[in-house]
């Protein structure tokens, strides 16, 4: 079963059905995947609660393959317009590690696709590289971190500030959800690490590390891109209702054009969303899979699993332990 699915989904372009998988199983499912295919793996699910229990399921399980929650900038919903500096972070470490290459597992939901997000030359030009052992001045730092928009304060506590102490530089980038702290012997960089803000205490080294702005809202000028235009192009999707997805998409959409005051305002979030009709057409040129009980793609291929909920075991721990899960 596993292996007939591997070969449909390392098939361009391919669209499967999965049915009879319930719970937990997706989430076992999809690790099992991501082992056996080395491509990034986006998984949207129906809402932000139930693509947090999927990230949770990943993490409880831990894969091979590193798994980072994608969510919106937003605390409820774009036409909300309350923007959550924590989730920032989140989207911008999934840009930044995709630009690398690296293969992920994105959990994501439709809130969070409506947002278009910085290019990815847009986000290589905005991105400043500091390596322990690189030759820097400290006006130099100084100066790149005022183009990039940082805030100079006495000591750092939420992304986008820096502090400069003798030959002490910290940074909270908007890349990292800690802070960076950067020491200098004269010019040239002689370590870097991580610390944590209330006790100032260090967390770990780092060789190199990626310095961004907030690549949502301070660089008004960069072109938006959807996010299915970002990830690489051989990324295969796994969605719970397509249908749903899209058309909690265009609510979003449609919401946030309808309450704009003025014509500027209107194309200014026409360039900044994507709307449900056009995800409904730039997701089929991606290979999916979809475990919701209704067909999106026409000529999709079923694959069916025999899984079932968890028994009642009434603290019968000794038959829990027995019990096993089987895919082949």
């Amino acid at each position: 079963m596993l292996g007939e699915l591997c070969v449909l989904l390392n098939t361009p372009g391919e669209k499967v059905h999965l049915q009879g998988l319930v719970g937990s199983s997706r989430s076992i499912l999809v690790c099992l995947l991501s082992e056996e295919i080395p491509k990034t793996f986006v998984i949207c699910l129906n809402d932000r609660e139930e693509a947090a229990y999927f990230y949770d399921d990943l993490n409880t399980l831990a894969s091979e393959v590193e798994a980072l929650f994608f969510p919106s900038s937003y605390k409820r919903s774009v036409h909300y317009e309350t923007i959550e500096q924590e989730n920032i972070i989140l989207r911008t470490e999934v840009l930044n590690k995709l630009k690398d290459g690296k293969q992920l597992l994105v959990v994501t939901y439709p809130e969070a696709l409506v947002e278009k997000v910085i290019s990815g030359e847009g986000l290589a030009a905005n991105t400043f590289q500091v390596s322990k052992g690189d030759k820097l001045s400290l006006e130099f730092v100084n100066e790149v971190l005022f183009e990039y928009g940082f805030e100079r304060v006495d000591f750092v506590y939420e992304p986008g500030q820096f502090s400069i102490r003798g030959g002490i530089v910290d940074i909270y980038s908007f890349s990292n959800e800690d802070p960076y702290r950067i020491d200098f012997f004269g010019d040239e960089v002689d370590s870097i690490r991580s610390f944590n803000i209330d006790n100032q205490m260090s967390k770990e080294p780092h060789s190199r590390i990626s310095i961004i702005p907030n690549i949502q809202e301070d660089l008004k000028d960069e072109e938006r891109i959807s996010f299915l235009d970002f990830i690489p192009a051989n990324a295969i999707f796994l969605l719970n209702d397509v249908q749903l997805i899209a058309d909690q998409m265009e609510y979003n959409f449609s919401q946030t054009i309808e309450k704009a005051e003025t014509e500027e305002e209107r194309k200014k979030w026409f360039a900044k969303l994507l709307s449900g009709k056009a995800f409904s057409k730039e997701i089929k040129r991606f290979t999916c899979a979809g475990f919701g009980h209704k067909h999106f793609f026409s000529n999709s291929k079923t694959v069916t699993f025999q899984t079932g909920r968890q028994p009642v075991f009434n603290k019968n721990f000794d038959f829990m332990t027995s019990l096993r899960i089987y895919i082949k």
